[in-house]
């Protein structure tokens, strides 16, 4: 890989530090929803743009796809956090991105610090590729539900305790979560289903 890439790459990390502290003084400090959560969301789609392009230099290989464990967590967190900057555009899921954003970093730093050429698949179809990629999508966006159901059952517990305050008053409705977390599902059972049949 050359040195524009660990460029990119460290360009990448910094992008998604800033905009998780960003979304987490935001959060915390109750600043207005509006305004405050473009710019983050920005840097962050600037983040996973650069990020993208790492992997573009890092997986393609000459005998095929090179899915070491440090590319292939790379991979995964970059769909993750992919998914979650988009889906903030439309939904208000944007503060899940203050757990995903730093860990999508760390995965990474750990690919740019700890290169391999191994676990390299050579024997490429159009179905292997249909199926590492909806498999990918899956378990990402799953995991992205999993942290939605885990913010979730805080606010619920919080709002039958009668102590709606801190961060939880800056969630959206219990109601409008419980429709985002049944659509993540109801989405990445769909991929999984793909990646299934794929896989046969």
């Amino acid at each position: 890989m050359s040195t524009i890439f660990y460029l990119f790459g460290a360009i990448a990390i910094f992008l998604y530090s800033w905009a998780s502290i960003s979304l987490g003084r935001r959060l915390f400090l109750r600043q207005n929803v509006a305004i405050d959560k473009r710019f983050p969301i920005v840097i962050g789609i600037g983040a996973a743009t650069l990020h993208g392009l790492v992997l573009f230099s890092t997986i393609p290989a000459a005998s095929g796809i090179n899915l070491s464990f440090f590319n292939a967590l790379s991979l995964l967190t970059w769909f993750i956090a992919a998914l979650l900057l988009i889906a903030s555009i439309y939904k208000p899921v944007e503060n899940l991105a203050i757990v995903l954003l730093p860990l999508t970093a760390l995965s990474l730093l750990f690919s740019l610090v700890f290169p391999s050429s191994t676990h390299i698949i050579d024997d490429e179809t159009i179905g292997l590729d249909i199926h590492i990629i909806t498999s990918i999508l899956a378990f990402a966006l799953l995991n992205i539900a999993a942290i939605q159901a885990l913010l979730l059952a805080i606010q619920n517990r919080h709002l039958r305790n009668k102590h709606p305050g801190g961060f939880i008053r800056s969630l959206p409705p219990l109601q409008t979560m419980e429709l985002l977390l049944f659509q993540m599902i109801g989405l990445g059972f769909i991929l999984q289903t793909l990646s299934l049949i794929s896989g046969f």
